[in-house]
């Protein structure tokens, strides 16, 4: 993983975990109706850029063992701090790297990527294949921009397109790594695996909620929360952490893009800090056999 923001010690891990958007059980189903329709095994999975465990535990339902790596050496402390007793022997924490998997070759069926493969260098899935059983597959998934539902109010859309035009006009230059812009582009720029190989079977891609609140549209994932909420989630954004570290003395001031944001959605609807609201979240996976 290059470019690591997640890795920078003023970095708060404890936030990150804390306030990071928890995926739906439905994806997890999703992903492995596609594993067990290829015939893959649920011995060993390995969560890569797994940072404080939050995708990692929850594969713990689903596999024998799950293994989470992470080039950030605070991200795996907490981690494994955090890990349950119930636990202990089916679940593994790694200081290591998508290009460096630390584990052995041939004994993985699964390797999954929570919001984090945009930071992948290329080559990493050449480091897949040596540690994928045949059989295996790779998910990798991310969330999107956030958006407020038709459910939330009845003007989702205008909030929508003001809120994302406050918060543009302040972070575009902060969004300017290439994991940040694959990320934005729901992963369709994402690299994948050389086809010519023979290695990897076709890529499976799905795309949820791209254009945000749409009028008969099924959100595929969402939560509730508060507008107080809502900040603290949208500050655990690499663009914003940069953003603040150059910006120390704006934080929390009326030129902190979070609190211009929260202005503008307070302004058009009436809302305090504490009314509860639905948030939805684009969100994209990727889906590949390891042949």
């Amino acid at each position: 993983m290059t470019e690591n923001t997640f890795a920078d010690p003023s970095y708060s891990v404890e936030n990150y975990r804390a306030h990071r958007p928890k995926y739906p059980e439905r994806l997890y189903k999703d992903i492995l109706e596609f594993h067990d329709s290829q015939n893959g095994q649920r011995g060993v999975a390995v969560d890569l850029g797994c940072g404080p465990g939050i995708v990692t535990e929850a594969l713990t339902s689903y596999f024998d063992t799950v293994i989470g790596v992470d080039p950030s050496q605070s991200m795996i402390k907490l981690a494994s701090q955090c890990a349950p007793d119930t636990l202990q022997g089916k679940l593994e924490y790694k200081v290591g790297s998508a290009e460096d998997i630390p584990v052995e070759a041939g004994s993985v069926d699964m390797i999954t990527a929570g919001t984090a493969a945009h930071w992948f260098a290329p080559e990493w899935w050449s480091t897949a294949a040596k540690v994928l059983r045949s059989g295996g597959t790779v998910a990798l998934f991310a969330v999107a921009r956030p958006f407020y539902t038709l459910n939330s109010h009845p003007e989702a859309v205008k909030i929508n397109t003001e809120a994302r035009e406050v918060a543009m006009s302040s972070l575009t230059d902060y969004m300017m790594l290439k994991g940040n812009q694959v990320a934005r582009s729901m992963s369709s720029d994402l690299p994948l695996p050389p086809s010519e190989t023979g290695t990897w079977g076709p890529v499976d891609r799905r795309v949820w909620n791209k254009d945000g609140a749409v009028e008969g549209e099924e959100v595929y994932m969402s939560e509730k929360l508060t507008m107080k909420e809502m900040k603290a989630k949208a500050r655990t954004g690499s663009p914003i952490h940069r953003w603040a570290e150059a910006n120390k003395d704006k934080v929390g001031t009326p030129e902190d893009p979070i609190e211009q944001v929260a202005a503008v959605v307070k302004k058009l609807t009436g809302w305090s800090d504490e009314h509860v609201f639905e948030i939805g979240y684009g969100l994209s996976l990727v889906l590949v056999k390891r042949l």
